[in-house]
């Protein structure tokens, strides 16, 4: 977190500029966006518990199910698709009064949204509009819209499944008229309408007509017998009876008794088929009752005038002639009816001989009928379902809420600009400072590992820089630790110079430090400040217990064991100080005229100073002050190039900000594990 905060510091200005142009751009499009009014309304589609089922006569029944859902095909995401197609916003982009502020019908597209509710079959509709009665207009506009493609679309579905079954219809309504007219053919050829019920129908009617023969039969014996006995009454047969009467040459006589006879095989017949009371029957009786009356009379008139009539019958002969005339032609037509039954009966014993082959030709012919007209018959249902099941591709869907407007302008737009600034300020931001790190990134622990320079030890954050009671008592034991380090290296003229990268690094507070941690070891120690533009020690001291009255280039004692001096030379005159090889001279005359244990030399930073590095050469110990997550890489690395070419390794790097693990010892590990404060 502080790695962050110390980056985000270091940019701060580019990170302000940044944010602040990001916020003028949006408060200007904020400005600049009109208010939108929205309206809103709902579909329903409407799901039935049962199908659709209609009834098609001979053609059976149509069953159509309900709306179905399932994952991969719902309803609802169609009808959205349909309500915001090409198709249908064109139409409703045509007529919009506001079509003029609109490119293209992408951008038109934008005005709706189309939501279908979850675990429901409600579609929620919303529409944009710059006032409310354009909202509202738009959205019911929509609606119109919607039913109209609806009925189109059904209206296409049912033609093209009508116009792909049509051909296949007339195919099987001409294969039916051919199988039916072949089939009437056999049927009107054979006789045969019903291969079984006929074979029934004959048998029955031949026995029928057999008993009705048997009965002619006995009813023709009887007549003949009843003519017989007549005959031998009155001594004459029927003829000659007849042509005593003299009716043989009269033609009316003659008709009316061939008419009689003729009567007698339908009567007969209609007694067989009906009632006595059937008005057939009865139709019948009446005319044969008219004709032997026509017929009574002329025999009574042709008796009345018969001579020579033997006396003996009595005055009935007239009437005995009349009955066997009678007699006589019932006999006959008994006996034509008996000729007609059998040759009726001979006809149908010779039809039933025919019915086995012609039985199963018919019934080819019926089975190949009931295919054609099965086969018609399904296509024409399938027709029928074309129309009807247009509505389960396309169901009927209902406005459940007409549209309406909300009370205030939506201010979405507005707030959907905002959030977008506020992320592209945060992400942009972090965006724009990894780069501006990656450009000069901060020092890190894994920097410093890879230098391979000791680690001696860690300083936690200070909490107070400006007086030496706070560092002795703060920092005493980290201090005491890392003077024990640099007392056992045996250092070469028992001499270092505390330096750091940049300044700000914590290196004159750390050379306090150690100066007080190695005097409490009993040692005398000379500090000599060279940092001639910060002079951060000697204003430290000046606010500490044992202040300065002045600078001098003379050591003075600040306390017990410890002594300052402080060197005033200009840029230039420093530097030919340091490389007429003067200052390492006074050193030496310091160091024995003083009885020092240990020189501290506090200077500037490696990278702001020329004589840094110079001075670093002569002092050869080199002690590193840096703080990882403050420092700057480069700087880093540019002071460690800087020493490198002046053939200077760092004695040892002491960490400011952070702290080590209790269990390491800081004067023997090189890469040791370091957490920030």
């Amino acid at each position: 977190m502080n790695r962050v905060i110390a980056i985000l510091l270091r940019h701060w200005i580019f990170l302000a500029s940044f944010n602040t142009v990001l916020f003028a751009i949006a408060s200007v499009l904020i400005l600049r966006v009109p208010q939108v009014w929205i309206a809103k309304t709902q579909l329903i589609l409407p799901v039935t518990s049962s199908g659709l089922t209609a009834d098609l006569g001979t053609l059976g029944s149509l069953n159509s199910g309900g709306v179905v859902f399932s994952q991969q095909v719902n309803p609802l995401n169609i009808f959205s698709s349909i309500l915001l197609s090409d198709q249908t916003l064109s139409q409703l982009w045509n007529s919009d009064p506001e079509k003029a502020q609109f490119a293209n019908l992408s951008s038109y597209r934008q005005l709706f949204t189309v939501a279908p509710q979850s675990e429901s079959t409600i579609i929620s509709i919303t529409v944009h509009g710059s006032d409310e009665e354009m909202a509202q207009g738009r959205a019911r506009r929509l609606l119109n819209v919607f039913q109209q493609r609806m009925n189109q679309l059904r209206q296409n579905d049912a033609m093209q499944r009508s116009e792909f079954m049509r051909a296949e219809v007339n195919q099987a309504l001409r294969n039916l008229r051919q199988t039916q007219t072949r089939l009437t053919e056999f049927q009107q050829n054979s006789g045969l309408v019903s291969s079984d019920n006929q074979i029934r129908e004959t048998v029955a009617a031949v026995a029928q007509l057999t008993t009705t023969r048997s009965q002619v039969i006995a009813q023709y014996k009887s007549s003949q017998a009843h003519v017989k006995e007549l005959s031998q009454r009155i001594g004459l047969s029927s003829d000659r009876a007849v042509r005593s009467l003299s009716l043989a040459e009269n033609r009316d006589f003659q008709f009316i008794r061939q008419k009689l006879v003729e009567l007698e095989v339908p009567l007969l017949e209609a007694e067989a088929k009906f009632t006595r009371n059937h008005p057939t029957v009865q139709n019948l009786l009446n005319q044969r009752q008219q004709l032997s009356k026509q017929l009574t009379e002329y025999i009574s008139q042709a008796a009345a005038n018969t001579e020579g009539v033997n006396s003996s019958i009595g005055e009935n002969y007239g009437e005995l002639i009349q009955n066997l005339v009678l007699a006589e032609a019932n006999t006959s037509a008994l006996k034509n009816q008996e000729i007609q039954l059998q040759k009726q009966i001979d006809e149908l014993n010779q039809k039933l001989q025919t019915f086995p082959p012609a039985q199963a030709k018919l019934l080819e012919l019926q089975h190949q009928y009931k295919i054609a007209e099965g086969v018609y018959n399904g296509l024409v249902g399938k027709v029928q379902e074309a129309k009807l099941n247009s509505f389960s591709a396309f169901p009927s869907i209902q406005v459940l809420d007409q549209p309406t407007v909300e009370v205030q302008p939506s201010s979405n737009s507005q707030l959907k600009i905002a959030i977008g600034v506020i992320l592209a300020g945060i992400f942009g931001s972090a965006a724009l400072a990894l780069f501006l790190e990656s450009r000069n990134p901060l020092l890190s622990a894994e920097d410093l590992h890879l230098t391979e320079i000791p680690i001696l030890g860690a300083v936690p954050q200070f909490k107070v820089l400006q007086n030496r009671a706070a560092v002795e008592t703060e920092t005493n034991l980290e201090f005491q630790r890392m003077a024990l380090a640099i007392n056992a290296m045996n250092l070469e003229n028992r001499r270092f110079m505390v330096s750091s990268p940049a300044s700000g690094e914590g290196k004159t507070t750390v050379v306090l430090g150690l100066a007080i941690a190695l005097a409490s070891l009993g040692l005398r120690i000379l500090i000599v400040d060279t940092d001639r533009e910060r002079s951060g020690l000697s204003a430290t001291l000046e606010n500490s217990e044992f202040p300065l009255s002045h600078p001098s280039e003379q050591p003075v004692s600040i306390r017990p064991n410890i002594d300052l001096m402080t060197v005033y030379h200009p840029e230039r005159q420093l530097v030919d100080f340091i490389v007429s090889r003067e200052f390492e001279h006074s050193l030496q005359s310091l160091q024995e005229k003083g009885n020092y244990d240990y020189i501290l030399i506090d200077s500037a930073s490696i990278c702001s100073a020329t004589e840094t590095s110079l001075m670093a050469s002569i002092v050869s110990s080199v002690l590193f002050v840096v703080r990882p997550g403050v420092s700057q890489r480069y700087l880093f690395q540019k002071a460690l190039t800087q020493l490198n070419q002046q053939k200077v390794r760092p004695m040892g790097i002491i960490l400011n900000g952070m702290e080590m693990t209790p269990t390491e010892s800081s004067y023997t590990t090189r890469n040791s594990v370091l957490t920030t404060s």
